[in-house]
């Protein structure tokens, strides 16, 4: 009998966006940006609190739309150079040009109410010609909200694990 945890498959989407024009942003809730973990000073889950100071600490910067001091929905932007695609476990290099989008979440008792669109027009409209953004292939909402956004898709990323060695395959 084969074992089945030998051989795992994560699909990963990249987008870029590409309809060069400005969209509308959120009409009810003000985007914070926050460059430093000093200045995060918000409530949130115990349970993203620490990712949250994790990616500050690596020099990305947090989006985030917030109520009454506690976060309903954020996205971590990043221009650095190197950027680790946790889902994959693998280093991606990106043009000092490029922006890299990640790590989108809405907090539960947010979502339904359109803040993930909300974050991803106010990053288009904020820098981005050279905007790219991440998905697993398997969440489809997301998938959904990025392409109504105006992203195409880039290539995608396909990584097998079978007996502890990694294979990517890239597809255009």
């Amino acid at each position: 009998m084969i074992n089945l945890n030998f051989f795992k498959t994560r699909k990963l989407h990249f987008y870029k966006y590409n309809l060069h024009r400005p969209l509308p942003t959120n009409q009810y809730s003000k985007i914070i940006k926050i460059n430093r973990i000093e200045d995060f000073k918000y409530k949130v889950p115990s349970s993203y609190k620490n990712q949250i100071l994790k990616e500050l600490s690596l020099g990305s910067v947090l989006y985030l739309i917030e109520e009454n001091e506690e976060i309903c929905a954020y996205i971590f932007c990043s221009n650095n150079i190197k950027n680790i695609i946790t889902e994959l476990n693998i280093e991606i290099e990106l043009s000092d040009s490029t922006y890299y989008a990640y790590a989108a979440n809405t907090i539960e008792k947010y979502r339904n109410k359109g803040l993930y669109g909300f974050l991803l027009n106010h990053l288009i409209n904020q820098h981005f010609n050279n905007l790219f953004i991440a998905v697993e292939d398997n969440n489809l909402i997301s998938l959904r909200k990025i392409e109504n956004a105006g992203f195409i898709r880039y290539f995608s990323l396909l990584k097998t694990r079978s007996y502890f060695k990694n294979k990517y395959l890239l597809c255009l």
